[in-house]
């Protein structure tokens, strides 16, 4: 037997007709629980995203994705070829020149947060699809993203995690 409090449901006790007085509103309250805990199982696989996305950084040749000049560079998360939003961001440099990051598009490379090589990595649980990088300077002409690197210049490393497109496929599948 549970106790109740006055005033408030007892779930456990309740007579069928206070859940649902006919089958189409049992079955439509139904839908309705599944549609939440498949919201709360989509929320938790976004705390624990473990997909890793390929960085694209837009107007930079697709053989190498390096920066060639200074100005301010669009970044974004791309899995399988189309882009995705990622829920877990991981950033560090070990280039010898400051670089700028920032979630909108800089003026300027004081506008971002600054990475050198003695910056420890910056490890963010977040939503986001793009981001900006901007380099103050350049090293040997170019500044790798997430390639190959010069060892005496070092590179920049961006990378966002995502939850498999099968979930989301799921959910649209479910919900018509």
């Amino acid at each position: 037997m549970t106790q109740t409090i006055p005033g408030t449901k007892d779930f456990l006790e309740a007579s069928p007709n206070a859940v649902g007085s006919n089958q189409d509103e049992l079955a439509r309250l139904m839908a309705e629980q599944v549609d939440y805990l498949a919201d709360i199982a989509l929320a938790m696989k976004r705390l624990t995203a473990d997909v890793l996305t390929f960085a694209v950084v837009k107007g930079t040749s697709q053989l190498n994705n390096a920066i060639v000049d200074t100005g301010s560079h669009q970044v974004r998360f791309e899995l399988a070829g189309k882009p995705v939003s990622i829920y877990k961001l991981l950033v560090f440099s070990t280039y010898d020149q400051t670089i700028t990051l920032s979630f909108e598009n800089q003026p300027s490379p004081k506008d971002g947060m600054v990475f050198t090589a003695s910056t420890p990595p910056l490890y963010l649980p977040l939503t986001l699809e793009t981001l900006y990088i901007q380099a103050t300077a350049l090293s040997a002409s170019l500044l790798p993203i997430n390639g190959p690197v010069d060892l005496t210049h070092g590179g920049f490393y961006i990378y966002g995690f995502t939850i498999p497109d099968y979930y989301r496929v799921r959910g649209a599948i479910r919900s018509s």
